[in-house]
């Protein structure tokens, strides 16, 4: 759409979803005010924050949601001994909240691990709690350095006394990293090309055949260039060149017949349903274009799924989005 100077667009990931346009400005300098001009629209309502809730997703997969307001989901892998948790959003206090809900189902076990996936400021904004809990910090080489910084920066609190930061402890990611046992497997995946980020850690879940791709899809907007790239085609080639989705890539790496995929900002789907979905809309949205000519070579119809819950079904009403 072309603006003049009195346009401005507001985008989300590349798509335009509002113009506001100012026609004229003038200034009432004999304008007069009373407290009812400032009152609230008697339509407005306050909007009520759900509490955390508590999952077990599957087997030994722990889900905490509504953090941030309800925004966000929160994974933790248990194993024999202690858990592994997947990002760190928001802030030190709401961390604190999911660890104590968490302690609901799994009192005693230690957090091992925390696999913060990318360094957005509200997915790793709540790393202090769980260096405070004695987790070690698993992210890229390149990230260790902004991830001291925002330990260091949240230490201060509303006291006047500056409270000291926690030791940090950290374990880098480049290619893939381990962090199961001997009686369940848990992987982490340093994936590139994702347009959102440049580098995404996708935790694997042997146990539960679950991936964890923070940002990859999200309740409110689940047709994005992330989700084409996490479901539909990808630069990623097969063993004959073809392009193939990053679960297929997850499938052929680790052998497991995966059943169920999480995301950060929307409820747990199966594999099987995210990938049809994305076919289907870059399909719909331009059935000429290169993206939709890279779907139909890449279908996985050879690939077994695992049974999970179908995609929402808002999503399969949501209306196509141009382009790939």
């Amino acid at each position: 759409m072309r603006c003049l100077a009195s346009c401005f667009p507001v985008g989300r990931r590349g798509i335009n979803v509002l113009d506001i346009r100012i026609t004229a400005a003038k200034f009432d300098e004999n304008a007069k005010l009373a407290d009812a001009d400032f009152a609230l629209d008697p339509m407005y309502k306050p909007f009520d924050a759900p509490g955390l809730e508590i999952a077990e997703v599957k087997p030994g997969l722990w889900e905490v949601a509504n953090a941030g307001q309800g925004n966000y989901r929160m994974q933790f892998i248990e194993l024999a001994d202690r858990l592994i948790a997947y990002g760190a959003p928001v802030s030190p206090t709401e961390m604190r909240a999911v660890i104590k809900k968490l302690r609901e189902k799994v009192a005693a076990k230690p957090i091992s691990h925390v696999v913060l996936s990318h360094i957005h400021n509200d997915h790793v904004g709540g790393v202090k709690a769980f260096a405070e809990a004695g987790a070690t910090l698993v992210t890229a080489a390149d990230a260790q350095d902004v991830v001291c910084k925002i330990a260091v920066v949240q230490a201060r609190t509303v006291s006047v006394v500056d409270q000291p930061a926690p030791a940090l402890k950290f374990a880098l990611v480049n290619g893939t990293l381990e962090l199961g046992d001997a009686t369940r497997k848990v992987t982490v995946f340093d994936t590139r090309g994702n347009p959102h980020v440049e580098r995404l850690l996708v935790l694997v879940d042997g146990g539960s055949r679950s991936v964890m791709a923070a940002d990859a899809y999200s309740d409110t907007q689940p047709f994005n260039a992330t989700f084409d790239w996490l479901a539909g085609h990808s630069r990623f080639k097969g063993p004959r060149g073809r392009p193939v989705t990053v679960l297929v890539v997850l499938v052929r790496s680790t052998r497991l017949d995966l059943s169920t995929v999480t995301s950060r900002h929307a409820a747990s789907a199966g594999p099987s349903a995210l990938i049809a979905l994305a076919a289907d809309h870059i399909l719909r949205a331009d059935p000429d274009s290169d993206g939709a000519a890279l779907t139909r070579r890449a279908a996985p119809s050879r690939l077994r799924f695992g049974v999970a819950p179908p995609a929402p079904a808002a999503w399969r009403s949501a209306p196509a989005r141009r382009g790939t």
